[in-house]
This record gives C-alpha cells, structure tokens and sequence, in this order.
C-alpha cells in the first residue's frame, strides 16, 4: 500500500502561518506563527478522523500520512509521484492546488508535500563516484 506523508502547516492564534512569512523564519521570528496546544489537539484529532495517521508535531504543524487517495479526496487535488527508482521513494506533488476543507480551515493554513532526499550510493547516474585513479 502506497503511503504519503505531508506537513500539515497549522495557523497561529492570530490566524497567521509560516507559509505567510515574507522571509525564511529565523529562532528570532518563528515564535510568532507558533500554533498553540488546543490547535495542534483540533487539528491532529480532524486529521484522524478523516482517515489519516497523525504523526509528529513540528515547530509550525504536524506529519501526517495516508494514501494518495486519501490527500486527494480531502484537499481536492490530485497527486503525481515523481523520482520513483529502484530503491528510491517517490516524492508526491500535488498536480492541482490543495484546497482547505472548511472544517480545517480554521487551523490549517496549507499541506507541503515535501520532497525525498537522494542518497548518492557507489554510483551516481551509472558513473562512478569518488577518487579518480
């Protein structure tokens, strides 16, 4: 079974998220799109409710994974797995905009699929990488 996994951005008590932020938040500026308990507690049971496995709370949102169905049902998008290979795990990208059920919309501000790391083994494109001899 194919499993996605996203950042749910949550919104601050002010409304505002770090998706809102004009430039990169720094440990000076990142308190200020902060959710607080009872949003990340709302908004981690709705996800469950809806289907999804709700993982680790972050600075700014939770983790969440389901299926690509799932996302797609939920946020009125359609998804696109990109970078599949052997042995690497695809990167899903939403191929429409995500769009926030009214029932979340009050504490989730957007859904970031993020994208999988590469991990360069002995080779890297069927060249070999390392010291030249």
């Amino acid at each position: 079974m194919t499993q996605v996994t996203a950042q749910v951005v949550l919104r601050a008590p002010d409304g505002s998220s770090v998706l809102d932020a004009a430039e990169p938040p720094t440990a000076e500026t990142v308190e200020r799109y902060r959710p607080n308990a009872e949003t990340f507690e709302k908004a981690g049971r709705r996800l469950a409710e809806l289907g999804f496995r709700v993982g680790d709370r972050g600075a700014s949102g939770l983790t969440v994974s389901g299926e690509p169905k799932l996302f797609e049902r939920v946020f009125s998008t359609t998804l696109d797995a990109r970078g599949e290979g052997e042995g690497v795990a695809p990167s899903w990208e939403a191929t429409r905009p995500v769009i926030i059920p009214d029932d979340l919309a009050s504490f989730v501000a957007g859904v970031v699929f993020p994208i999988a790391p590469i991990f360069l083994g002995e080779r890297e494109r069927g060249k070999e990488v390392g010291p030249s001899d």
